[in-house]
């Protein structure tokens, strides 16, 4: 059964918030690839992150990681976009099996959607979140077979579907399992302490690094490690979560 009807979930304030809509591409990192031209839409999911409202959806997270997250950058500090990624968590919790169907319907509909400007659809289920969606829910990829899904996570030795790629995410607690995820053939992506892409180092560990932040396409990566620029709370306050770089002076003519 196809499951349109807005989810009702109830909020720590005891109140009702009715969940309309799952998937959304109203996000920075988003709509810088959808303006990439590369052949690809993409739709993300954005749940509130960690323990917030909850229970925890990023297990493996860092306790730095927790500190710099993006949760409440950009549109994420109006009051509307953190009730509503906090409702769609609860909804994952409160009624699972109407949150998955309601996934389904949503996929479907977007695959038809992006197919009319022959492109491909691409799909981020963990935008601020780390859960593991194939054991979750296997019949995603299988049902969708189409779709381009993707994630960063920080969860080690995951085993997915071919059409799930996932960039292994560094943080202060665990480069030794970063660097053994790339020896198996995983990227890995790694923030560093610069603002500007152009700072990035050339290497990492002795590994090639290129810039991950002019999209968020991963899947179309080469070889390598992700550098990221710091943002957001990770700027002032990164800590070891941020991998520090040497400052390069750049000559003025």
């Amino acid at each position: 059964m196809k499951t349109t009807a807005a989810i009702p979930v109830r909020m720590p304030d005891g109140s009702i918030y009715p969940v309309g809509k799952l998937l959304s591409d109203r996000n920075f990192k988003l709509e810088k690839s959808n303006n990439a031209d590369r052949g690809f839409y993409t739709y993300g999911l954005s749940m509130a992150p960690s323990t917030i409202g909850g229970p925890d959806v990023c297990a493996f997270a860092s306790e730095q990681c927790r500190a710099a997250c993006l949760f409440t950058a950009g549109r994420g500090s109006m009051s509307s976009v953190y009730n509503g990624r906090l409702a769609k968590k609860l909804a994952f919790f409160q009624h699972k099996a109407d949150f998955l169907d309601k996934l389904h319907t949503e996929l479907h509909s977007a695959e038809q959607i992006v197919s009319r400007y022959d492109l491909r659809l691409a799909v981020r289920p963990n935008v601020i979140s780390d859960l593991p969606w194939e054991r979750i829910d296997p019949t995603l990829f299988s049902d969708h077979p189409n779709v381009q899904w993707y994630d960063y996570t920080k969860r080690p030795g995951r085993v997915v579907p071919a059409n799930y790629d996932l960039t292994f995410s560094r943080s202060e607690d665990n480069e030794a399992i970063a660097l053994q995820e790339y020896a198996a053939g995983r990227n890995v992506a790694v923030v560093f302490s610069v603002t500007d892409p152009a700072d990035l180092p050339k290497t990492w560990n002795g590994i090639r690094v290129f810039s991950g932040d002019s999209t968020d396409l991963r899947f179309l990566d080469k070889r390598g490690i992700v550098g990221l620029t710091a943002k957001g709370k990770a700027i002032a306050n990164g800590g070891s979560f941020t991998v520090p770089v040497l400052r390069r002076y750049r000559r003025v003519a």
